[in-house]
């Protein structure tokens, strides 16, 4: 690893960007190869491939249908009585990111008031906005999470 570090150190620059000399970046396409064949496209895999991309999917489409431009927030809120992890955390999540009149009074405009960041998603004006949303949701989520947040989908 030290080697490979000062390999990028003495090959980057502003102008070139970051840098392997051609012996690194062989070594490392090699590395790469070898976990494409021996583990990402192992047959023993695909079972998992299919359940994740599932999983992902069934998060994904649950809360895309429920997509209202600025009325979003109420349309969640009819379906958290269903999924209430799911609908809960996803608003309490979005209301960080939109503008703060869009998120319904009480405690979700209130956590969202003192967030200070930049208010990325606006007041959902497109479903396309709404989508990129929901990505990053589901992008920051750890496994379990996500198969936790499954689970709640299909029980009844």
């Amino acid at each position: 690893m030290h080697n490979l570090i000062i390999d990028v150190c003495q090959n980057s620059s502003p102008e070139k960007g970051i840098c392997l000399s051609d012996k690194f970046l062989s070594q490392l396409n090699t590395i790469k190869q070898f976990n494409y064949d021996k583990i990402y496209n192992n047959e023993r895999f695909d079972a998992f491939k299919k359940y994740s991309e599932l999983v992902l999917s069934q998060i994904f489409e649950t809360l895309y249908k429920l997509y209202d431009g600025k009325h979003s927030f109420e349309s969640l809120d009819t379906a958290k009585r269903y999924y209430p992890l799911l609908i809960s955390s996803f608003e309490k999540w979005l209301a960080k990111y939109c503008v703060t009149d869009i998120v319904p009074a009480g405690e979700l405009r209130s956590e969202a008031l003192t967030c200070e960041n930049i208010k990325i998603y606006g007041s959902l004006e497109t479903n396309l906005i709404y989508a990129q949303a929901i990505i990053d949701f589901i992008a920051g989520m750890t496994d379990r999470f996500a198969v936790k947040l499954f689970n709640e989908l299909i029980s009844y």
